[in-house]
């Protein structure tokens, strides 16, 4: 949490799967376009967002839990 701070001057994204504790808006403003298609997938996938978790609900979708919406120019390659 501290190297955040120092490199937040850079725009560097956290690993999801890592430590990390910058807010949910400010994940999403590193993330943007990304976690738009992101969001899209999930929502496609898990529509009634049986496996969204707490995580999920903070970062993914930044404290809205039924934010997303699939957006199909964002599954180019799904069968909608």
């Amino acid at each position: 949490p501290k190297i955040e701070k120092m490199l937040e001057k850079f725009n560097v994204k956290p690993h999801i799967g890592k430590l990390f504790k910058l807010s949910g808006d400010r994940f999403e403003k590193l993330y943007g376009k990304d976690l738009e298609i992101l969001r899209s997938i999930i929502t496609h996938h898990d529509p009634q967002g049986k496996f969204r978790n707490e995580f999920m609900d903070e970062y993914i979708y930044c404290g809205s839990r039924w934010k997303a919406i699939v957006k199909k120019e964002n599954l180019p390659n799904a069968k909608l």
